[in-house]
């Protein structure tokens, strides 16, 4: 074989080599960055709806109640988002039992009852709150790791290629 032939081979498989490796890496760095997306989006939603209802919840029990009524609208708002936004294991039972007290809890602002912070509703939402946010911090844990794990596969590979390539090469 001619060094020319040899030379075309070589440079043919350096290219095909760099191909491989760039098509590798850019497939995995769209595919991490979505699952990054996925990730944040419905999570941090759940997350920012329980903070609303949560401070929606401490006007209802501490404020006078002429600020009651905007408080309602808010929870009502974020509840209603939150029932669209179920994606975990968990949370769906969670946030009817939610939509259940409050519905109690609105019944008992309607008879003029008097509320205020150490209401067993208000500690009972506050508890459904707690734990939607528990379910989602954790699944944007798991999520994490499992994004981590993909991110340290694609090294592997790309090493285990280029690895590959240059005992080629050197042949």
């Amino acid at each position: 074989m001619k060094i020319k032939t040899k030379l075309s081979w070589g440079l043919s498989f350096l290219f095909a080599v760099i191909l491989l490796l760039a098509g590798l890496g850019a497939y995995y760095a769209n595919r991490l960055a979505d699952e990054s997306k996925e990730v944040l989006k419905d999570n941090y939603e759940t997350l920012e709806y329980a903070k609303n209802m949560l401070q929606a919840t401490d006007v209802l029990l501490l404020a006078e109640a002429s600020a009651r009524p905007r408080a309602l609208k808010t929870f009502q708002a974020n509840l209603q988002h939150q029932l669209n936004n179920i994606t975990e294991v968990g949370e769906q039972a969670t946030t009817i039992a939610l939509k259940e007290n409050f519905a109690l809890l609105e019944t008992a602002l309607a008879q003029a009852h008097p509320l205020n912070v150490t209401h067993p509703l208000g500690a009972t939402i506050r508890q459904n709150l707690f734990q939607l946010t528990d379910i989602n911090l954790q699944a944007i844990i798991r999520k994490s790791k499992a994004a981590q794990k993909t991110a340290d596969r694609v090294i592997r590979y790309l090493v285990i290629i280029g690895t590959f390539s240059i005992f080629i090469r050197l042949k």
